[in-house]
């Protein structure tokens, strides 16, 4: 009898402490009513419970009185996103990973802004959530997530959607170029990630090579070049201001830039045009004497 009383005893300490150090994604946003009109957030939380993860991606659905006006990484934990939050088929997916994993306090993963669209009551929750444990296997970590209620009714809105007033450009940041099996198949790409401390990032744009086109891509980025091209790196807040990053190719010494190694060139071949204009001309001068 006391065997048995041991072993139920047992197991229901290992259930607890199972429960215990299960992940938490958790939706957070202001309690107090809303009207219609009315832009608010609700963060995105994870708390690791005393596991080191590396990995987050989920799907988040919100009732359909509600219009998803953007995300914000600016205080995001995450620092390399497969997916940045995004709009599809009526609901938000997104996918990021952690280099080195990360592990203890409640941190953001992203803030999700809203605007209320009509009166009503619904949750915003998860659909899917799935996150993966730093052990070299990519095992899933058990996962508990928490929705957040929001109660909307009609009246003036006293939190409505206005012109930003935001000036600053993103944060600078430095492209890195990384080749790893877990990313992009293997092959080379570009990760670059920064932050907006007003409006937020709204999108990035690549060039690749000095007489390349710029065009809109997303973290990490599969390089089309291998050859050491020049690559610009261009992000943009929802304001409309823009930071850029340049990779500069290795095959000059001292990092010399793409550009100047062509106006040096460019340079070179006018100033011999002009020498040997000013050469035949004056030779042809002298002979017309």
């Amino acid at each position: 009898m006391r065997f048995f009383t041991f072993i139920l005893v047992f197991f229901s300490v290992l259930s607890i402490t199972q429960s215990v150090y299960a992940s938490v994604l958790s939706l957070v946003g202001d309690q107090s009513t809303l009207k219609v009109g009315d832009v608010f957030s609700i963060e995105v939380l994870m708390d690791t419970q005393g596991e080191m993860v590396n990995a987050i991606g989920a799907t988040v659905v919100f009732p359909d009185f509600l219009h998803f006006v953007k995300s914000e990484e600016k205080d995001s934990h995450i620092p390399l996103w497969v997916q940045h939050p995004a709009l599809k088929s009526e609901h938000i997916s997104f996918e990021g990973i952690i280099p080195g994993g990360l592990d203890g306090q409640t941190r953001i993963v992203t803030r999700l802004y809203f605007e209320v669209e009509q009166e009503g009551q619904g949750l915003v929750s998860f659909r899917e959530a799935q996150v993966l444990l730093h052990d070299g296997l990519g095992t899933e970590s058990e996962v508990v997530t928490e929705g957040f209620h929001v109660t909307t009714v009609s009246g003036t809105a006293t939190r409505p959607l206005r012109p930003s007033l935001d000036d600053e450009p993103p944060s600078p940041f430095t492209p890195t170029i990384l080749k790893d099996a877990d990313v992009n198949g293997g092959q080379t790409s570009l990760i670059f990630q920064t932050r907006d401390t007003f409006s937020g990032v709204s999108h990035y744009e690549v060039k690749e090579g000095l007489f390349g086109l710029f065009k809109r891509v997303e973290s990490p980025y599969e390089l089309q070049k291998e050859d050491g091209t020049m690559i610009v790196v261009r992000a943009y807040d929802y304001a409309g201001n823009m930071r850029e990053a340049i990779l500069y190719p290795h095959r000059y010494a001292a990092y010399v830039p793409e550009y100047v190694v062509f106006f040096s060139i460019l340079l070179v071949c006018i100033l011999f045009l002009l020498a040997l204009f000013f050469f035949l001309r004056k030779r042809y001068y002298v002979r017309s004497l």
